[in-house]
């Protein structure tokens, strides 16, 4: 193989691939992505997906070629692309046995293999292409009904004379595997302290597709007012001692505010994963008694007990990014103890024109427990890890939703 400098390589194949081969895949693609390959695919469930998230867990280069814009829940940025269709349709069509019988979004969906094969002019053919079809083809000729959509592109493959490696062939799976080398490339996470509060509690499934898919869910835009009070509550409490405002708050003095946090990442061998923790912090205070440091994070809200479930893990992650800081990162340690500072709304006055929130303050103390954090690192790893989407949670709107596009784009493709 080359060095992969500014090489382009085709990632597709059934949805129906098998586990063992999707896994292949995804560690083929990570390994060229290091490399230096560039991953032309087409976003569609099973192997494309398994070739793009080795690709995305290098951090490697790809382009993604999809027949409508945020289709298969794609985003709608670079490198997720649509193409110009009318020169990748004149191709398409005299590849496609039944072309005159094609809808135009299945004409697109085939269109789009164009450009997986021939590049994004249409005159820069991929080095190969890695794929598997059930039949195992790899030429014009052996395509069939039962190659699949996959036979689009193996027949521009075979008409411009680009390699094809067919994963259901043993003697293209060994030369593939030896591309390896015996690597065992370890897929990298970062993971938001945000998430762990409610989307890591709310549905594992919208989970899994953000930090394995990279596809979030649509952004839900915040009330202004939690945004200004929780900017006020850290202007005011900068530099100030707790204990010294009431005495019934802890003896913490806060020295830092809206601080960004990076973390050394954990390996997980057993999984073949690591993950680290990006996020930034409400605050951090110095115990003026054990002189350790102290997580403080500002809540809008009614103290419950509930909260210590919720936040736990959000606060756990602040602390172990801040005392097992990334090299050139913040880094705060030890830190020995976490805490919500919860101010609760009460009394709306007016006075003229001029109107006033009264509340209250109170401090909630989390215990902290390392074992309990790591272990919960590990899970989170292992789901980010299935080559499968989890169940979803049978109450997330936004799981329903998604749902019924991909029954009607099913349909359209099935027409």
């Amino acid at each position: 193989m080359s060095n992969g400098d500014s090489v382009q390589y085709a990632g597709i194949g059934s949805r129906q691939t098998p586990a063992d081969i999707i896994a292949l895949m995804e560690r083929v693609a990570a390994h060229l992505a290091a490399e230096g390959y560039t991953l032309y695919s087409g976003g569609a469930d099973g192997a494309d997906t398994a070739f793009e998230n080795g690709c995305k867990s290098n951090n490697g280069n790809m382009v993604i070629f999809l027949p409508a814009v945020g289709w298969n829940r794609r985003p709608r940025k670079e490198p997720y692309v649509v193409p110009d269709w009318p020169p990748a349709m004149e191709i398409a069509s005299k590849m496609h046995p039944g072309w005159m019988y094609l809808g135009d979004f299945v004409q697109k969906l085939h269109s789009r293999n164009v450009h997986q094969v021939l590049g994004p002019d249409l005159q820069s053919p991929v080095e190969f292409v890695v794929c598997w079809t059930p039949d195992g083809a790899i030429t014009k000729s052996e395509t069939t009904k039962k190659t699949g959509g996959t036979g689009q592109a193996i027949r521009i493959a075979s008409e411009y004379n680009v390699p094809v490696y067919n994963l259901a062939r043993p003697e293209h799976k060994q030369i593939v595997e030896g591309w390896l080398n015996e690597q065992n490339t370890m897929k990298t996470f970062k993971l938001s302290p945000s998430d762990f509060a409610f989307l890591w509690k709310e549905c594992k499934r919208c989970y899994w597709l953000k930090y394995s898919q990279s596809v979030p869910r649509p952004f839900t835009p915040m009330a202004k007012i939690f945004n200004t009070i929780d900017g006020g509550m850290q202007s005011f409490f900068q530099g100030k001692t707790l204990s010294e405002i009431d005495p019934g708050l802890p003896n913490i003095k806060i020295i830092g505010k809206n601080m960004t946090c990076t973390s050394e990442a954990i390996q997980f061998e057993d999984l073949g994963a690591q993950v680290f923790v990006h996020g930034k912090t409400d605050g951090i205070a110095e115990d003026l008694d054990s002189k350790g440091y102290v997580i403080v994070d500002y809540k809008t809200s009614m103290p419950k007990p509930e909260h210590l479930l919720i936040y736990a893990a959000q606060l756990h992650s602040y602390a172990f990014a801040f005392s097992k800081a990334a090299e050139n990162a913040i880094s705060f340690s030890p830190v020995t103890r976490l805490g919500l500072l919860v101010y609760e709304p009460q009394v709306f006055n007016v006075d003229g024109v001029e109107a006033q929130l009264n509340g209250k303050i109170t401090w909630t103390e989390l215990e902290m427990d390392k074992k309990w954090f790591r272990q919960m690192l590990h899970d989170v790893a292992e789901l980010l890890m299935q080559t499968g989407p989890p169940e979803s949670n049978p109450d997330c709107p936004f799981c329903k939703y998604s749902e019924s596009v991909k029954n009607w784009q099913n349909a359209l493709v099935a027409q």
